[in-house]
């Protein structure tokens, strides 16, 4: 039951010279998109598309940063923004599926239905967002994919920021409750998030069925969470042992059966002080650095599979 929490008011600190944020255009309630200007100075091998799942109630001037930062570093992308609401816990599953079609057909626009696939950085905050990439990837999936023989193979790339996190009570309370400042109202919060815990426990008790958090740590754990996506795609997850609302030993737990039972090539990078989604603020230098190098991965890895064997 736990999902992702703002990290606070403040926008994270990108790095000295940032340039001025910049202004996507709002696609629908939970989905922008910014395009490359016509003039951009993007590169062949950059990332053609960014997708960002920010975390839950994440204020957009904080994710602003993050695409302000894209932009600058990836001038030629198209980024595609996908917000997390609190609301959307409590809503249909039909629902939450239809409020991401927007971002689908922002995706499906790079060729999908012919089999191409876009060099592709996606970029997940917190469980808010792993949840809106597992519903994303749900539409996608809806709609069949087969890559063109004649295709060229694409890049891609996940970047894993606080998530995936635990479903155990304080989790769950610290993250419903981390953007309620007054604390006797914080008190009172946990009285109805308590007991709807304990109803999620007692109904996956009786079905059997995984709770929220547990199917999201196998979805994470599915090679193909987009359908271009292959095994070999790299992932690092960005956690901190400060964390509050996803605890390091949650994420670590997933780091080992990604490596262990898939094989998936994985990266840990641990910020020892850093609060929750807030690691681009503490250390934006090695932020943006490990950013780069995950990229240059994925660029290694299409280089090889294109590449025909000896």
């Amino acid at each position: 039951m736990a999902t992702s929490t703002p990290s606070g008011e403040a926008t994270p600190l990108l790095g000295a010279g940032t340039p001025p944020r910049v202004s996507p255009t709002q696609v629908s309630e939970d989905v922008y998109v910014l395009r490359p200007a016509k003039d951009s100075l993007g590169q062949p091998e950059d990332p053609r598309v960014i997708l960002i799942c920010g975390w839950m109630d994440a204020k957009l001037r904080a994710l602003l940063s993050y695409m302000t930062k894209y932009n600058a570093i990836y001038p030629g992308a198209t980024q595609i923004l996908v917000l997390s609401r609190q609301a959307a816990t409590w809503a249909s599953k039909a629902n939450n599926l239809k409020a991401l079609e927007p971002a689908a057909d922002l995706l499906k626009g790079f060729g999908l239905s012919e089999g191409t696939s876009p060099n592709t950085l996606v970029h997940v905050f917190s469980n808010g967002g792993g949840f809106q990439l597992m519903h994303l990837a749900e539409v996608l999936h809806q709609t069949p994919f087969s890559a063109s023989e004649s295709a060229a193979p694409s890049a891609g790339c996940l970047i894993l920021d606080s998530v995936p996190g635990d479903a155990s009570l304080r989790s769950s309370l610290r993250a419903f409750t981390a953007p309620i400042k007054f604390l006797p109202m914080k008190l009172l919060a946990y009285i109805p998030l308590t007991m709807a815990w304990c109803v999620l426990v007692g109904l996956t008790r009786i079905t059997g069925k995984p709770d929220p958090i547990a199917s999201l740590r196998q979805f994470l754990n599915q090679h193909n969470f987009l359908p271009w996506f292959t095994a070999r795609a790299p992932r690092v997850y960005i956690y901190s042992e400060e964390d509050l609302i996803v605890p390091s030993t949650a994420i670590e737990e997933h780091i080992a059966e990604t490596k262990q039972k898939h094989g998936f090539p994985v990266t840990a990078e641990v910020f020892p002080r850093s609060p929750h989604v807030a690691h681009a603020r503490t250390d934006p230098d090695r932020y943006w650095s490990i950013v780069r190098n995950t990229w240059i991965e994925a660029l290694k890895t299409k280089a090889s599979t294109a590449t025909p064997s000896p």
